[in-house]
């Protein structure tokens, strides 16, 4: 018991421990739960089998019922609850290595009586097995070793007829042997002395199911508890802290054969002749048949991985020359496709079907000719101007960002060889050389002193370098003057302060210029409450002067679109200022809640388009057609300027910045009503459109109202109805789209570059797809759900109800 406290055991297996009867006693503050021989029949084979238990494990045991089990005088069991896994803990004593009948069947009888208790624990449960085995295991041979992962590569002995038993058993059960696992000295690997040889061998060992194997931190033997018992075993120690990740397996790598070598047939014809001495061994007749077959699959391995092995450097020059392929096929793709948006065709339902024809040359010169699109980047770089609201405003000052750009100690310094950062004094040194110069610069050589006297005498200098301990003063000194260090660069206390007294007058110029800047284009913004939700602003304040792709009439034409949805804005009154925030009394009431909503949406958007003069050039039939069909897309544009990408609600329009505590409940109490109405699956849907369109935005309504200008005058954009009439002036249609759409596209190609540019309109026809797809299942879903003799007669007609 001392031995137990001692080394801090809490859970003891005990073998041959010649006690008789089964049963539970408590010894000196230890619970014992042991198995034995029936006591009528005493003999000197007591054998017996015992596990100790601490006061800590005994109330563990105690508290999960006290469950154990004498299976027989080899074998005990008891079982315990942990915190996440149930725990099994078995203690043996297997018979002697048999060189008998009797014994043979003694050991026969000890692996049938465990394989039944290990059948009975639970898959799940993790379950360990000590005790003396009196087996020895170790790498008998190398096919041995390829058979069977339950032995590791610390085994010591060669394996005897009851360790190929403990094979079998640990192979069968998936156990590992978790004393060859661990590295040790070999007198911490072994556990008995043969009396005979005097040879140390392992015998004892413990087993864990290999599901827990990294539970086991270590297994080892204490050589100072036997002496202090009394028994020719040593104790062996295991530590467990129970471990719930899974552990890296073991096993190999994979090995991966090339493809393109197996359809090669001089590969496949050297690969064949190295096979061919292998069929010599089949007419060996002193090998065993398993022999001849594990040496025909180890040499066809051998082969495979030195004949059609993948050649990963190779590979990967391949993998890089085939991912240059796919780019300039998909910039092919991306032009073909740019001339199939371009293309005149007779419907002109393409949505880029009305870009000129110099518009599609300017789009080839730049995607064929890198120059060329060079030239645009730098142009548009010096050209660009700000349609972003002043919030989005970046001021190119690091001071204002907090980032300081880092240099870069790439230089060499002529003194020490270390590693220098610039010039200092007229000369590339590091930081400690350049202290070092400006403390010492002014003293005198001769007062100096060197390391060694000696070097003086004979014309010698110190080695100086930046990873010596100590570097000697005069030698530094010289050299610093020898590689050209001047001491006329030092400044004195007042060019030091006159020095400071500049930059700091010029860091405030710096910022008065900064700031004035700033103010200039805050000055026509209205102040926005930080504590409060920033819609899109619906108007922008932009110079007029001409540019490199906007001229003068277009700067105009963006104006005049902005003013237009501003007053459309004003013209009618919001929803939230109507309608109730009350609930409704049906399900019915409810949908006609949600079309009410919109149908102020539709109104705000008809008085938007009237004010446009291409819009109202055309008649009336076309415009009521164009109305029809095409308004109700433009909803999801017109609510993703308002959209709160954070809290996922629409705010109703209105030309204040801020956001009401009025708006902010209307805004939730419709996001609500939808769901309620519609379900999550198509808000998820409609959110997730309206997150698309604000990174395509980018906070510039600029391109929000341009783009719902070409989604009115595109003629077949519906996906409701497929019998959409035709139009008495097509073409006077056809240049309304193209002037909106070649004008949003170098207002992009002004705000941002050519490239961007082109990949958002592809972005943008994408979005029109999903949109579509959403509308028409809108209106199906609304058409089985709604009364259509309720619905206001704007929506009847935008959702074609009958």
């Amino acid at each position: 018991m001392k031995q137990l406290q001692k080394n801090r055991i809490q859970i003891a297996a005990l073998s041959e421990t010649c006690m008789y009867d089964s049963g539970v006693k408590i010894i000196n503050e230890f619970t014992w739960i042991f198995s034995g021989l029936p006591s009528v029949n005493k003999t000197r084979n007591a054998h017996g089998v015992a596990i100790c238990l601490d006061k800590t494990a005994a109330k563990v045991w105690k508290d999960f019922g006290s469950e154990w089990e004498a299976v027989s005088e080899r074998i005990v069991k008891i079982k315990l609850k942990c915190l996440f896994v149930n725990l099994t803990i078995i203690s043996i004593y297997s018979p002697v290595n048999p060189t008998n009948n009797k014994k043979n069947d003694d050991s026969q009888k000890f692996y049938n009586d465990l394989q039944d208790v290990i059948n009975r624990i639970p898959t799940e449960d993790m379950y360990i097995i000590m005790g003396d085995f009196n087996a020895r295991v170790g790498w008998n041979n190398q096919k041995q070793q390829n058979l069977s992962n339950s032995i590791g590569p610390y085994a010591v002995d060669i394996t005897n007829e009851n360790g190929e038993k403990l094979i079998d058993l640990s192979t069968i059960n998936n156990l590992i042997i978790t004393n060859t696992f661990f590295k040790h000295k070999l007198v911490h690997q072994t556990s008995w002395m043969h009396p005979g040889n005097k040879q140390w061998h392992m015998i004892d060992y413990t087993l864990v199911n290999k599901k827990f194997r990294s539970s086991i931190e270590d297994c080892r033997m204490y050589r100072k508890a036997a002496g202090a018992i009394g028994t020719d075993h040593h104790l062996m120690r295991i530590k467990i802290k129970l471990h719930f990740r899974s552990r890296r397996k073991l096993f190999q790598k994979k090995v991966v054969y090339d493809p393109i070598k197996m359809k090669n047939d001089n590969a496949l014809k050297q690969f064949q002749k190295d096979l061919i001495p292998t069929l010599s061994d089949a007419t060996d007749k002193t090998i065993s048949i398993d022999e001849k077959y594990d040496r025909f699959v180890e040499h066809m391995k051998t082969n495979a991985e030195k004949i059609l092995k993948i050649d990963e450097n190779k590979n990967r020059k391949h993998v890089l020359v085939s991912f240059r392929h796919m780019l300039v096929h998909r910039k092919k793709w991306r032009i073909s496709i740019i001339f199939e948006l371009f293309d005149d065709d007779a419907n002109n339902d393409n949505f880029l079907s009305c870009l000129n024809s110099t518009t599609v040359e300017t789009i080839v010169v730049n995607l064929n000719n890198k120059n060329m699109t060079d030239t645009y980047s730098t142009q548009n770089k010096s050209n660009k101007r700000s349609l972003a609201s002043s919030g989005n405003t970046k001021l190119n000052d690091s001071s204002q960002n907090g980032t300081v750009k880092k240099r870069k100690a790439d230089l060499t310094c002529a003194i020490c060889q270390g590693h220098a950062f610039g010039y200092n004094f007229d000369q590339i040194s590091c930081e400690s050389c350049k202290a070092f110069f400006r403390r010492n610069a002014f003293h005198e050589i001769e007062k100096t002193k060197c390391f060694n006297p000696n070097n003086i005498l004979n014309g010698i200098r110190c080695i100086i370098r930046y990873d010596a301990k100590q570097k000697c003063q005069r030698c530094r000194l010289l050299k610093c003057f020898e590689s050209g260090m001047r001491k006329d660069f030092i400044l004195t206390p007042e060019q030091k302060r006159s020095k400071q007294q500049c930059l700091t007058e010029n860091r405030r110029i710096r910022s008065m210029l900064t700031s004035s800047d700033a103010n200039n284009i805050q000055d026509t913004k209205p102040e926005k409450s930080p504590s409060t939700y920033n819609k899109c602003d619906p108007a922008i304040d932009f110079s007029s002067s001409s540019s490199c792709y906007l001229t003068e009439a277009d700067w105009s034409c963006l104006h005049y679109i902005q003013h237009a949805y501003l007053s459309s804005l004003q013209s009618s009154p919001s929803a939230s200022s109507v309608i109730s925030l009350e609930l409704a009394p049906d399900k019915m009431s409810a949908y006609m809640n949600t079309l009410d909503i919109q149908n102020f949406a539709a109104v705000k958007l008809i008085n938007f388009i009237r004010q446009i003069p291409e819009f109202e050039e055309l008649d009336e039939s076309d415009r009521l057609l164009l109305v029809k069909y095409n308004l109700i897309l433009l909803f999801a544009i017109r609510h993703a300027l308002t959209f709160d990408t954070t809290r996922e609600v629409i705010y109703d329009d209105n030309i204040n910045s801020s956001v009401s505590p009025a708006e902010e409940a209307f805004a939730h109490h419709c996001k609500s009503l939808y769901i309620l109405c519609y379900g999550y699956e198509f808000n998820r849907l409609f959110t997730s459109i309206l997150h698309t369109i604000v990174s395509l935005v980018d906070n510039d309504p600029v391109i929000a109202q341009l783009l719902m200008l070409n989604m009115i005058f595109l003629k077949g954009l519906s996906a409701i109805d497929d019998q959409e009439s035709s139009l008495n002036d097509g073409q006077r249609v056809f240049h309304a789209h193209t002037k909106y759409t070649n004008l949003l596209f170098r207002y992009l190609i002004e705000r941002t570059s050519f490239d961007t540019a082109v990949t958002k309109l592809m972005r943008i026809i994408e979005l029109l797809i999903k949109i579509q797809r959403l509308t028409r299942d809108f209106h199906q879903y609304i058409k089985s759900k709604v009364d259509v003799n309720y619905v206001n007669p704007l929506m009847k007609s935008l959702l074609h109800l009958s």
